[in-house]
């Protein structure tokens, strides 16, 4: 009887503690929700595919003080991301980042155009996820 009271104790602890994780960590490799004004992403969230040639953000067109910005693995490609329309896509071959095996993370930000020569970028919205590569 002692024994499955532990096991009980245990399990709670662990449902617990699951519970006060991290909020924005979820199961499928984004920090939540979609927001509305992206389409979609490739390589999709979560996904484990061969190197990719591209990462693609596909959105909806943005007002004309916004620009979307792409980030991968902490570093901003944006300068190196091809913009067409409603779609920025980045080519790892051609960019200061490379694609090796393993997990990365990209985040696309909707962000605020700067004014008076500021360097800084507000950050309006934003969605970040992983996928695996290799």
């Amino acid at each position: 009887m002692r024994s499955i009271r532990i096991v009980l104790v245990l399990a709670l602890l662990a449902i617990v503690a699951a519970a006060c994780g991290d909020d924005e960590a979820t199961t499928d490799g984004t920090s939540g929700e979609m927001p509305g004004w992206i389409v979609s992403v490739e390589p999709a969230p979560g996904a484990t595919v061969a190197v990719p040639d591209l990462v693609r953000v596909t959105f909806e067109p943005t007002g004309p003080d916004e620009i979307v910005r792409l980030l991968i693995d902490g570093t901003d490609v944006t300068a190196s991301a091809d913009l067409s329309g409603d779609v920025l896509a980045y080519d790892p071959n051609q960019g200061p980042v490379s694609l090796g095996a393993g997990e990365h993370t990209a985040t696309v930000q909707l962000t605020e155009r700067p004014t008076n020569d500021a360097t800084d970028f507000a950050v309006i919205d934003d969605f970040t996820w992983t996928f695996r590569t290799g």
